[in-house]
């Protein structure tokens, strides 16, 4: 009798796996549209459709191609980008909704953990930029030199944040920030909002992780544009807290303080150099903004946290943006496929020979995907800021 019980539980066992396998299965095929060949065979339809003559898209496309904005940049001489670029900026910050942030906010930091590096001092901090979020960075300080020091920005691109650019894990950004406190500049690098500690602490390359990270990067830009607010407009705003706080260190030289990122990061750089005038030299690689106006096969990126402004295609090109850099020293490295570096380089090199000082401009093509590149950028700013 206790056989036969047993024989009936394992043959419902059976078949109740056999069930679940097959609703698996059949929802997998489902959510990846794999029976819509046999569906449409079943129905006589074509198995392949035709594209559209025109999307939406190609439609938004064309009219951003023709807008005629407020502020054309190209034309304009060195003396009059100079002489507006006070409107420029005031314009820009209104765009990015920057009046939305306490702008007398007293920041508190907290030192969280100093660890001993070879040549290095590696200290986590976190910095208190709005009531109660606290941004997590990494400061790290050369043990061979005394006295205030240049001081670099390092902003990250899409990744897992801080803990790419301070070399903990491998990845594009190259460990950019350890690299360039071994060469000896007081460096910092910080998470971004979406980001990091505060996103995805985990590895990019982790598929949940890239996953998880995107969801919470994508849910931040559009809460900040529910509430009037950019998610750039937040970036910014963190950075220029922490700027405030990295000049009054006693190991930085506020008058040399540099910015460098990539991907996003560049982006980043160049909008931070734009705004603030502490930004003494600037080191972008592969900014996102020389690829707009976008194709509609190309949209969907994470980009959109950096080009959702709203209102600025009626103002200003985004590939005119990083013309409001100039005269100061800039590295502008970027891969050879970006449609716009030709006009970009040809009309930054025209500004920079007005300026009597061609040899601050530095504009470089490579081959292949976004990545950083430290040795450039380590003796694009031994030369402006040692």
């Amino acid at each position: 009798m206790k056989l036969k019980n047993r024989t009936g539980l394992f043959r419902v066992g059976v078949i109740f796996l056999i069930a679940l396998s097959s609703l698996s299965f059949g929802v997998y095929l489902q959510r990846n549209h794999a029976l819509l060949p046999l569906k449409r065979l079943l129905e006589h339809r074509p198995l392949r459709v035709s594209p559209p003559d025109r999307t939406i898209l190609d439609w938004e496309l064309a009219r951003t191609e023709k807008l005629r904005v407020r502020y054309p940049l190209k034309d304009l001489s060195l003396h009059q980008l100079e002489q507006n670029h006070s409107l420029y900026g005031e314009k820009l910050r209104e765009l990015l909704r920057l009046s939305k942030f306490p702008g007398d906010f007293s920041s508190e930091v907290e030192l969280v953990e100093t660890v001993e590096l070879p040549h290095l001092v590696r200290e986590k901090l976190k910095i208190e930029v709005e009531p109660n979020l606290w941004i997590p960075l990494y400061l790290f300080l050369p043990k061979s030199v005394e006295g205030p020091q240049p001081c670099i920005l390092v902003v990250h691109g899409h990744s897992s944040g801080k803990i790419e650019t301070a070399g903990l894990v491998s990845s594009y950004q190259q460990g950019n920030a350890l690299r360039l406190a071994e060469a000896g500049f007081v460096t910092v690098a910080p998470d971004l909002r979406g980001f990091g500690e505060l996103g995805w602490a985990g590895e990019w390359e982790d598929p949940l992780g890239h996953d998880f990270g995107r969801s919470i990067h994508i849910q931040h830009v559009m809460a900040n544009l529910r509430t009037g607010r950019t998610a750039l407009g937040t970036y910014l705003h963190d950075l220029q807290r922490i700027l405030d706080y990295l000049v009054r260190r006693p190991e930085v030289d506020p008058e040399r303080v540099g910015v460098t990122g990539t991907s996003m990061g560049g982006d980043i750089a160049i909008w931070l150099a734009i705004l603030d005038p502490r930004i003494k030299a600037i080191a972008a690689n592969a900014p996102g903004l020389l690829h707009y106006p976008k194709k509609h096969v190309e949209y969907g990126s994470f980009h959109v946290c950096i080009h959702t402004i709203p209102g600025i295609r009626n103002n200003f090109l985004f590939r005119e943006l990083p013309l409001l850099v100039a005269p100061r020293p800039f590295f502008l490295d970027i891969y050879q496929r970006v449609p716009e570096r030709p006009f970009v380089q040809e009309t930054l090199e025209r500004l920079y020979r007005e300026s009597g000082h061609p040899e601050k401009l530095l504009v470089r093509s490579y081959p292949g995907q976004e990545t950083f590149h430290n040795q450039p950028v380590i003796e694009w700013f031994k030369k402006w800021l040692s």
